[in-house]
């Protein structure tokens, strides 16, 4: 089985509306994969599905060799950057970068670590002791992707993680 295995997966909303109609895939470890299709189409919803934010109406979701479809996202091992970016605006860069360590019991020398190792990759350093209110757009992409690098999850998805940036800065973050 692959690092991620999606099995007839159904979304259905008010036993209506069909979102996901038997989504089958099969993504092995370090393969990229990246979902195109209209708005609305059901992208977004099966990340959400994957990573524990929402659960579907029918079908199996295995992370490695273990069925996480109806584990708590905090027990998935998987680190999703938004479109939003969710950000907690009254933490600090530092603290955001840090947050999912730290939920997990990771000692704080080893945060503190992800925290510069990520930070020295992504070159937002300078910007640890701030808080999201006062970084541009380019600057809260980065401190979202560096939570989500901090953790070294075993997959992690991104939902349209650049779509709120100007042209060039998107470039430069690809």
């Amino acid at each position: 089985m692959g690092a991620l295995a999606i099995r007839n997966i159904h979304k259905t909303y008010n036993e209506t509306v069909h979102i996901l109609k038997g989504i089958d895939l099969e993504i092995e470890a370090g393969e990229f994969l990246i979902l195109v299709g209209p708005s609305g189409c059901g992208k977004s919803t099966l990340l959400s599905m994957i990573a524990g934010l929402d659960h579907p109406t029918s079908g199996s979701i295995h992370i490695g060799d273990r069925d996480v479809t109806n584990l708590p996202s905090k027990d998935r091992d998987i680190a999703m950057v938004f479109q939003s970016y969710a950000l907690y605006p009254n933490m600090t860069v530092a603290q955001n970068i840090a947050f999912g360590l730290e939920i997990r019991k990771v000692p704080k020398a080893e945060r503190k670590a992800a925290v510069d190792r990520v930070s020295a990759m992504l070159q937002i350093g300078h910007l640890l002791d701030r808080k999201p209110g006062q970084l541009s757009g380019g600057q809260r992409q980065r401190v979202a992707m560096g939570r989500a690098l901090a953790r070294d999850p075993k997959l992690f998805l991104f939902d349209e993680p650049l779509s709120n940036l100007d042209a060039k800065l998107r470039v430069e973050m690809r």
